[in-house]
Parts: C-alpha cells; structure tokens; sequence
C-alpha cells in the first residue's frame, strides 16, 4: 500500500505549476514523499489521511490556490512529523512570498535561531 502510494504521489508531483511559490510548495512536498509517509495516518485536526491531504494539496495548487495549498502542507507536514526542517522553512518561504502574516503551522514550527 505504501509503495503504491509514493508511486501515486511521485507521478503527480512533476505536474505542478511553475508559479515561483508552487515551486516552493513542490520542494516541500518532495520532502514529504522523500520521508516515506505511511499514506493511513489521519491528521489529529481533521482526521483525514495523509492520502486524502497530498490529494487536496495537488488540487489546490492544480487551482492556484496558494494559501489553501499551503496550509494543507502544513497541516500534513504536523501529521508525519517529524519532517525535516527544511520543509518548515520552504513553507515560511512561500507564505513571505504570498505576503501572508508571520501566523500558522509553518511559522509556529519554523523560526529562525534568536541572534545570541
């Protein structure tokens, strides 16, 4: 099942736009299918599997729905956590690019080291 679920996954990823923040969100969910996610584990905020998110993600970024993409990586990425932290950074990347406010799973999780 999982096989056949990060072949799924990896055969959607290229399609993606090449809008500068998809590229972002494409990484990030690169990351995500790198890490092996069991595609069964259901998110604690929505109960959805992680299945039923990456499909939503596609979706969303098929729309250019940006912030919607982005907040159903995030909410997957705190579903197969841990994940690298590369990924938190890519999403905060992306929501600057969009302009979003400094709030939401990918900044609670990412956050540059305070300057000592």
């Amino acid at each position: 099942m999982l096989d056949a679920f990060l072949a799924w996954l990896i055969d959607k990823l290229p399609r993606l736009s090449p809008h500068p923040v998809a590229a972002k969100l494409q990484e990030a969910a690169q990351l995500l299918a790198a890490s092996q996610p069991t595609p069964e584990v259901r998110s604690p905020d929505s109960g959805r599997t992680a299945q039923d998110l990456m499909a939503s993600y596609e979706e969303f970024l098929a729309q250019q729905e940006w912030e919607l993409a982005l907040d159903t990586l995030a909410e997957l990425g705190a579903t197969l956590a841990p994940v690298p932290a590369r990924f938190w950074e890519l999403l905060a990347e992306a929501a600057a690019q969009m302009q979003l406010p400094a709030t939401g799973a990918y900044w609670q999780q990412w956050r540059p080291a305070p300057a000592d």
